[in-house]
């Protein structure tokens, strides 16, 4: 899910739903107008998927699908493109593999998608990368870079306040992270900070720019046995909580700021194994 800042809406596109122990990919095209969800009718659009990333490119006025899982196909490395009315599949001449539960957010200093990590191989056998690349609108370029461990499912936003990515947490199939990573385009440094969230994967971040903090909203814990409901800020040295939650617990869901109106908007996400795995289909602002 990506704030569109030149149409002014909010676009959210695909994911999955379970039943009974039957998932069913989704390949709607949905956006939110500040008072209402409406869903859109390209003549063209990506196959129905999840584990996919969603960032809107401000420079080239586009928001930009990568990855993720398609029933049928598997695992795969296309990037779409959104005009705001329709999809369209780019060919680059470089792509990162295919990939699904990676993260990925758009670097406004530098003008560039940012994408890290994920899983590669089979849902059963899956592998955890920790790969950097780029996107600039018409190739992919991955960065020589050390920085954090193989995994998915992390966190990802981009601090604009500081010029730079904010990382927490992630899996890789044994362990759950609590770490805090950033990159400045460059390389990538660790952050040990004095306070710091638990460690999570499934979490939700965005940075708000009219506070110059970027807030960490919810997860869940390793094994999926606890789903979290706390809100974090950090504020480019450490990490403090809020005292007052800002959604009911659960992982797995959509947020992004709408810098127009000026609020957070958060949509969907699941409970745990525990508590059914029930799925949302509320929107919080």
């Amino acid at each position: 899910m990506t704030f569109d800042v030149t149409r002014r809406d909010t676009l959210l596109f695909g994911g999955y739903h379970e039943s009974q122990g039957v998932v069913t990919a989704l390949g709607d095209t949905w956006s939110w107008n500040g008072f209402g969800w409406v869903q859109r009718s390209p003549l063209t659009q990506p196959s129905a998927r999840w584990g996919h990333q969603l960032v809107y490119d401000t420079r080239r006025e586009r928001a930009v699908l990568f990855g993720g899982f398609v029933p049928g196909t598997g695992l795969v490395n296309e990037t779409w493109e959104w005009d705001g009315s329709n999809w369209s599949l780019r060919s680059p001449a470089n792509a990162p593999t295919v990939r699904a539960a990676f993260t990925m957010a758009y670097d406004s200093w530098r003008q560039r998608v940012v994408m890290f990590g994920g899983f590669q191989g089979s849902a059963s056998s899956p592998t955890a990368v920790g790969d950097t690349w780029t996107w600039d609108g018409s190739n992919w370029s991955q960065l020589a870079v050390a920085g954090p461990s193989p995994r998915g499912l992390a966190t990802m936003s981009f601090d604009a306040a500081r010029g730079q990515m904010i990382l927490f947490g992630g899996d890789n199939g044994t362990t759950t992270f609590g770490d805090t990573w950033t990159f400045d385009g460059n390389s990538w440094q660790s952050r040990l900070t004095p306070v710091a969230p638990p460690a999570r994967r499934n979490a939700i971040m965005a940075h708000d720019v009219l506070s110059g903090e970027t807030i960490l909203v919810g997860g869940a814990d390793a094994g999926l046995i606890n789903t979290l409901a706390d809100t974090w800020a950090w504020d480019g040295s450490n990490w403090s909580q809020y005292p007052a939650l800002l959604v009911p617990e659960r992982w797995a869901a959509g947020m992004s700021l709408d810098s127009d109106r000026g609020e957070m908007v958060v949509f969907g996400g699941r409970d745990t194994v525990a508590n059914q795995g029930v799925f949302y289909g509320d929107t919080h602002v």
